[in-house]
């Protein structure tokens, strides 16, 4: 398909007219089309936000942000961002990702740093106060990563802090099973130092290793991961973060375990 001289609505139209004879379910086509924002009807970008159900309730909270004042307001705040991310989510997939990834624009990106910023406001000063963590350390037989600010905004840290104190035990078959169910497609290749494939990827072709290398490489994370000495369950909830940020590997997991480890033992010196 020649692409010269041609708009983005063009070429998707094309794209489309193509693909009817590769998906003739309707559903597969419309559903294509979402994604790659190929609808030939667009709507604006406010009418698709006006359409979000709970933009008025988002309108509504950031016009009282300023009122927001002690560490009771916290939860409204956790609330607001949550609700943002979700239109974010629904601005996407009404706009096309192939749009929103060329403009590089979301709708309300300032507004979510105003509410990061109240978030940083409220929490304690101690909280606020950074300590240092670099790559050159290491523990647990991974390198850390270079930091010298939060890792966690405050109401994060807090969910992230019930998990870490939890007192429900897993056993090593039940993290397995969570692990499989959370864990994404990249934990097939990352090896557990960070880096992308190598290890049994690195065997000779047709080898039983290099055959099951995606199976094999899974499964050591999975093994690695249960070794390092911190709560199962916040293990788990790195696991959901580090695909979230396309940052999943086992060193990634144990730097944030570290994290918390210091940041809450720092929080408990101050008490």
């Amino acid at each position: 398909m020649r692409m010269e001289g041609k708009s983005k609505s063009e070429i998707t139209e094309e794209l489309v007219s193509q693909l009817k004879n590769m998906f003739p379910d309707s559903s597969q086509l419309t559903f294509i089309k979402t994604y790659m924002g190929a609808t030939l009807a667009r709507k604006s970008s406010g009418d698709i936000i006006s359409e979000f159900p709970n933009i008025r309730e988002i309108r509504e909270g950031l016009n009282n942000l300023s009122n927001c004042t002690n560490i009771a307001d916290l939860r409204k705040l956790r609330d607001m961002k949550t609700l943002i991310f979700d239109l974010q989510t629904y601005y996407c997939r009404r706009a096309g990702y192939l749009e929103v990834g060329l403009n590089k624009e979301l709708p309300f990106e300032q507004d979510v740093c105003d509410i990061m910023d109240k978030i940083d406001e409220l929490a304690p000063p101690n909280f606020r106060k950074p300590f240092s963590m670099t790559e050159n350390e290491e523990i647990n037989g991974y390198k850390l990563f270079t930091i010298d600010d939060r890792l966690f905004a405050y109401d994060d840290f807090l969910e992230y802090q019930k998990l870490w104190e939890s007192n429900d035990q897993l056993d090593k078959s039940t993290f397995e099973k969570e692990y499989n169910k959370i864990a994404c497609a990249d934990w097939s290749k990352m090896q557990p130092d960070g880096t992308s494939f190598g290890g049994f990827y690195d065997y000779p072709e047709g080898s039983h290793e290099r055959e099951n290398a995606h199976m094999l490489t899974r499964n050591q994370n999975c093994e690695a991961l249960w070794d390092l000495p911190y709560p199962k369950k916040f293990i788990l909830e790195t696991i959901k973060i580090g695909c979230s940020w396309r940052r999943e590997s086992v060193r990634r997991s144990n730097f944030m375990c570290e994290w918390m480890k210091r940041k809450i033992n720092q929080l408990n010196s101050s008490i």
